[in-house]
């Protein structure tokens, strides 16, 4: 995963989550998406908890604050939010991209890297 800066408010925090990915402290697409969600979070936390929960899927929230609404829940730190964690590799990544936008940011803002 790769954060880049276009520019707005919040170069730093978005250089720090890239940081962190490139030391590898994420190991997993599910530690990536807590990483974006992360940075959001620290970027703007009202906008990200308030679009954050408009995030459904036909039948399901992707994003809820009860649990029991997901067939697996996974915490998303310093707040009452869950996501859902039981999803393929291309939705978790749709999910950041999606969060990413209704955030104001691009998708080019968010690049994610494999090691080969």
């Amino acid at each position: 995963m790769r954060l880049t800066d276009d520019g707005k408010d919040g170069a730093a925090l978005l250089t720090r989550a890239a940081s962190l990915t490139r030391m590898g402290l994420v190991r997993c697409l599910k530690g990536a998406a807590l990483q974006v969600f992360e940075v959001l979070l620290q970027k703007d936390p009202k906008t990200f908890v308030e679009q954050a929960v408009t995030i459904r899927g036909r039948k399901r929230p992707y994003v809820t604050p009860d649990p029991d609404e997901l067939r697996s829940s996974a915490p998303i730190p310093t707040t009452d939010l869950y996501f859902e964690a039981n999803l393929s590799t291309n939705f978790l990544v749709k999910l950041c991209y999606t969060l990413l936008e209704k955030m104001g940011f691009s998708q080019s803002d968010l690049q994610f890297e494999t090691a080969k």
